[in-house]
């Protein structure tokens, strides 16, 4: 799976959850925020580039854990192999058209965003200090 790594990102986590409530949620926000470029791009590649995918499954949707910030379809696929609506090449064809093109496109991008939304949480974070 294509991927932009932050070194030290479940470390940050772990630190930022032990600061004031603001800042715990801005963290994800401004991660999520990060991201929106790869799931615009993501939504418009799959949506040019995949035939028959149908307007379920062009939208995608922003995901944040303790340890990665995601993208994926909104949709959720088939879990019966036999079905009529199952097509089993289709993650191939997602991730091959759609989501590693638009994660390579924005690299650089998302370099950025991620580091001024860390200086900013930094600074937030030394404003407000650590709660008790």
């Amino acid at each position: 799976m294509p991927a932009v790594r932050v070194r030290g990102y479940r470390e940050l986590a772990i630190a930022f959850s032990q600061a004031e409530r603001e800042v715990r949620r801005d963290f994800p926000r401004e991660l999520r925020e990060a991201a929106t470029p790869i799931k615009e791009d993501a939504e418009r590649l799959a949506g040019t580039k995949i035939r028959r995918i149908g307007s379920k499954w062009d939208k995608m949707r922003i995901g944040v854990t303790r340890t990665r910030v995601y993208v994926v379809p909104r949709q959720r696929g088939v879990r019966n192999k036999t079905s009529p609506r199952a097509r089993p090449k289709f993650s191939e064809l997602m991730l091959e058209r759609a989501m590693r093109p638009a994660l390579e496109q924005n690299e650089a991008e998302i370099e950025h965003r991620v580091e001024k939304a860390l200086e900013h949480l930094c600074n937030e974070f030394n404003r407000g200090g650590i709660t008790p």
